[in-house]
């Protein structure tokens, strides 16, 4: 059951969202000659070649401009709201949009995830069993019920024998050391402060093979009116890619400053997590019956029986692989 506390944080961040986006909507020029691809992210290591190519310019010089916000909520937000065009999202997230009325594409795989996601617990739950009447902090979100399903089934137990407590991604570690949760579904670079708090990992995302991929989701109008910076924000992740298995020292060092973490993890940014490069985009996105599309289907289903809607609600593709650079088709 939710408690009476979880409902007002819940409450009260849906009106910070509401206010962060009346300021970003106010900030974003309405008016301008040849507005760039509006694209929002927020810190994870997969969207990071992306943060990086900003950085450096080659986003701005195709025609994209990236906004950094919260979480993946105020990005959902933003988009219904049509302050931004695009997004980096999961899949079930763009599932979920879609089902409710936002004409998204997906154009780019980013990453999947092969443990990232996990179960943060504290030393006092020593199993997954000892679960039971204990404090499950986690985000309203597909990917948190996908992942409390796996995480409840692997304990043999249901939602009726733990207490969930709503809680974003945002706040998780403040309400960790308030002593607020017990356990927490999250994913780095929170997931990692967690465990530097004393938490130990008890489940994690290997457990749920092909489920979990962030993607770049583009709004059907945007995806029509500005094919070119869908192809710069391709091309900049995939190059990005290239570089980060030369062992790219500076792309270490950076991308561990965005996600706020230790130098020392700088060569363990992707642990759990798989970058996409070309051939595996290629692999999820090309043909005539995409890889992805199948895994969007199966994963409807998954959600269904979570008793989350994510249908396709209107007539806009899916899936959209013709922006990829001429030589990687």
């Amino acid at each position: 059951m939710q408690s009476p506390r979880a409902s007002t944080d819940h409450t009260r961040r849906r009106l910070l969202t509401g206010c962060a986006l009346a300021v970003l909507s106010a900030a974003l020029p309405a008016c301008v000659s040849e507005p760039p691809l509006k694209l929002s992210t927020h810190p994870w290591p997969g969207h990071g070649f992306l943060w990086l190519a900003q950085q450096q310019g080659v986003l701005a010089a195709g025609g994209v401009r990236l906004i950094e916000l919260a979480s993946a909520s105020t990005s959902l937000h933003a988009l219904s709201a049509g302050i931004v065009d695009a997004a980096t999202l999961t899949l079930d997230e763009v599932l979920r949009a879609r089902a409710g009325g936002i004409p998204l594409t997906i154009v780019l795989v980013l990453d999947s995830s092969a443990g990232a996601d996990m179960l943060v617990a504290r030393d006092k739950v020593a199993d997954l069993s000892a679960l039971a009447g204990k404090r499950i902090g986690f985000e309203r979100s597909a990917t948190g019920a996908l992942m409390l399903s796996g995480v409840l089934k692997a304990a043999g137990l249901s939602a009726a024998d733990v207490e969930l407590v709503d809680v974003g991604i945002n706040m998780q570690e403040a309400a960790w050391r308030a002593g607020k949760i017990d356990a927490a579904i999250s994913y780095p670079p929170v997931a990692t402060r967690l465990i530097k708090h004393g938490g130990h990992v008890l489940f994690d995302s290997r457990s749920l093979p092909d489920t979990i991929f962030d993607v770049v989701a583009v709004r059907e109008e945007a995806l029509l009116a500005k094919p070119a910076a869908v192809a710069t924000l391709i091309d900049a992740h995939l190059k990005g890619v290239d570089k980060w298995r030369g062992s790219n020292a500076y792309q270490q060092h950076m991308l561990t400053r965005w996600l706020g973490l230790p130098p020392a993890k700088a060569r363990r940014i992707f642990d759990g997590l798989k970058p996409c490069d070309t051939a595996e985009n290629l692999r999820l996105l090309g043909g005539t019956s995409p890889l992805l599309a199948q895994v969007a289907d199966t994963l409807v289903l998954k959600l269904a029986a979570e008793n989350i809607d994510a249908r396709a609600n209107g007539p806009t593709p899916l899936i959209d692989a013709t922006h990829f650079p001429e030589h990687a088709r």
